[in-house]
């Protein structure tokens, strides 16, 4: 899930807001004749492949199939249940030479992005549920309780499920990112990143 706050939700805000201009605009962007402009990108969308479309509530939702995604993955931590104390997280971050260092692991893959266009609503504040996850959100001040981002996480396993079924993946190797961004005026722009873990392994999406 990418949600947070401080750093660690601006970068990955970052992430969001060049998802979403890719599927406008493509990734890389068209150079503007200047020289210093990317040719090559690890995230590659072709623009004419992305399109949208609307949904029963009125919202549109825009589809960027992405051609080439490269994903990093740090191990920061871990934590293990024994008996019945609280498990308590053990860092595995180590400095050297005044820097500190995770291990990692890095991977070419690709995936689709998906998002409400803007203006776009997927859930209606007055619909009971949604009124039951606002509370809850209210309450703990916690933007993965927010209504918009349950129904982004919601709708992202049922893809997976119907993905693994005609792509080849099987469901438990198709990951997900949902994404839940607040905005200055308290709104919620979300949307959610399907991929393989590891390309090529069993199929293509």
């Amino acid at each position: 899930r990418i949600v947070g706050r401080g750093e660690e939700r601006g970068i990955r805000e970052q992430e969001f807001q060049v998802l979403v201009h890719s599927s406008r605009v493509g990734s890389p962007p068209p150079p503007i004749n200047n020289p210093r402009d990317l040719t090559t990108s690890p995230l590659k969308v072709i623009a004419n492949e992305c399109f949208s479309f609307p949904t029963k509530m009125g919202a549109t939702i825009s589809v960027a199939p992405v051609k080439s995604l490269r994903v990093v993955n740090a191990l920061t931590g871990f934590s293990r249940q024994i008996g019945e104390r609280e498990p308590q997280t053990v860092p595995s971050i180590f400095e050297f030479q005044e820097a500190r260092w995770a291990m990692a692991m890095e991977t070419n893959t690709e995936g689709v992005f998906l998002h409400f266009e803007e203006g776009s609503v997927p859930v209606s504040a007055d619909h009971p549920r949604a009124s039951y996850w606002l509370r809850r959100y209210e309450e703990e001040n916690d933007t993965s309780l927010h209504p918009q981002h349950v129904w982004w996480h919601t709708l992202s396993h049922l893809l997976i499920k119907h993905i693994s079924l005609d792509s080849g993946f099987s469901s438990a190797s198709i990951r997900e990112r949902t994404y839940a961004i607040e905005g200055s005026d308290g709104s919620i722009a979300g949307g959610v990143l399907l991929f393989p873990s590891q390309q090529g392994g069993d199929g293509t999406l």
